[in-house]
């Protein structure tokens, strides 16, 4: 399964933005591994902005997420997206539990971060090792 999305939330000091997918389905006991793919529009890494990407499993409320800070050389920059791996491995206990929903939210909390940066999700990719 692939998704596009993007926020187009423009960066200030304590924004926030996210996009989020509709429900999708899952399968107890299997492994899941979402690449998101993540672009900007700044000239160095350390210049991007600091985003979270999460996973929550609808029902139980287990979640999974990892968050990119900004200043460590690890964000995007204009023309090099970076794709970044989260695994997930959900328990189904229950109907209500059969679902997740993905999300990319954007969250600046650091002032040295440029103010007019911006931040794409490209694309998300789930794939499933059963």
């Amino acid at each position: 399964m692939a998704f596009m999305g993007y926020s187009t939330c423009r960066a200030s000091i304590n924004a926030f933005s996210f996009w989020h997918s509709p429900d999708v389905g899952i399968e107890d006991g299997t492994l899941y591994c979402s690449k998101w793919q993540v672009g900007s529009n700044c000239s160095t890494s350390d210049e991007a902005i600091q985003f979270r990407l999460r996973i929550n499993q609808k029902g139980s409320w287990r979640a999974w997420d990892t968050t990119v800070n900004s200043n460590l050389g690890h964000g995007p920059t204009l023309g090099d997206p970076k794709t970044y791996p989260l695994y997930f491995e959900p328990i189904v206990t229950g109907t209500e539990d059969e679902v997740v929903v993905f999300s990319f939210d954007i969250m600046n909390f650091d002032p040295g971060d440029d103010a007019n940066c911006w931040l794409f999700l490209d694309s998300l990719i789930v794939e499933e090792y059963p």
